[in-house]
């Protein structure tokens, strides 16, 4: 017996779907049933990543980057918008694993530091905290899921009166499950024990909604090219204050640091601390675009 067909749901109101369709190239080619992956770029993204490739072609790098600075200061504002903080503290990074390994280091985390990771932390996530305890001694707990498959939030409230932690992560959507965690309620948590809380929103981006200060998390990594609908190689890091004045890079680069004398440097006051100099700007300004789109159809329209 064939299974029943499930109904799709009708269109918001005011939503051109076909016209969506259409400055889509790649939905004149078939179904695609991987944004989860990477989805599918609007032409408007694609035209805004040639353009500044053909800017830099005929004015270099450096000076097509200069020609391109308000564009891409609204790639920061626009993701703050989406994310409910301040645009200073937003940095954009190659990819969302940067995003973590970046921060994660900068949490300068000691022997013996208690790290509270969900069961749905991505795979490279869990790496890296695994190769933290074998190689520094961090102690990394994996909380156990509740009977709906979640974190389970009354073991985490024991674990975080156990004793201090460090950290407390999690993946807002687990990257092989339509899962969502309770993402609010950990950040509760980890608030009332004075907690850092990460959340890793590369599957949540794009497709729920996801407001830092609503969430009560501090630290939050995302990537544009799942349903964002961005080009590759395009990442994000927030870090929201207080935290982000008392973090600072282990590797400092030009980017985010001034070199004042031979052996000091002052770390740039806003979350750019975090970014590296050398930066794919046509790929950025991709990102911009894709967030210009969700921005003008409407959060309210994409997330029902």
């Amino acid at each position: 017996m064939s299974a029943p067909v499930t109904a799709v749901p009708p269109a918001p109101a005011g939503f051109d779907l076909a016209a969506e369709r259409a400055r889509t190239p790649g939905c004149a080619t078939g179904h695609h049933f991987n944004a989860a992956g990477a989805a599918l770029l609007a032409s408007d993204t694609v035209e805004a990543v040639i353009a500044q490739l053909r800017a830099e072609s005929l004015h270099g790098g450096y000076e097509a980057a200069k020609l391109a600075a308000d564009d891409l200061a609204a790639v920061y504002t626009r993701t703050a918008a989406l994310l409910g903080v301040d645009a200073d503290e937003i940095a954009l990074v190659e990819s969302a694993t940067a995003g973590w390994q970046r921060i994660v280091s900068a949490l300068r985390l000691r022997p013996g530091d208690r790290v509270l990771a969900a069961r749905s932390s991505y795979v490279s996530s869990a790496l890296h905290l695994l190769a933290a305890e074998r190689d520094t001694g961090v102690r990394v707990e994996v909380l156990p899921n509740g009977p709906d498959g979640a974190t389970d939030l009354e073991a985490l409230e024991r674990a975080l009166r156990t004793g201090p932690a460090a950290l407390v992560t999690a993946a807002h959507v687990p990257t092989s499950s339509g899962l969502v965690e309770p993402a609010a309620g950990i950040g509760a948590l980890t608030a009332a024990h004075g907690v850092p809380f990460l959340l890793d929103a590369t599957q949540s981006l794009g497709q729920l909604p996801v407001d830092m200060p609503a969430l009560g998390c501090d630290l939050l990594i995302g990537t544009g090219r799942k349903f964002l609908r961005g080009p590759r190689g395009t990442g994000l890091l927030a870090v929201r204050r207080p935290l982000l004045e008392r973090l600072a890079p282990q590797a400092p680069d030009v980017r985010g640091a001034r070199w004042t004398a031979e052996r000091s440097w002052e770390l740039a006051p806003d979350a750019r601390r975090f970014e590296l100099w050398e930066a794919a700007h046509a790929l950025r300004l991709g990102l911009g675009s894709a967030l210009a789109d969700l921005h003008a159809l409407g959060t309210a329209t994409v997330f029902g």
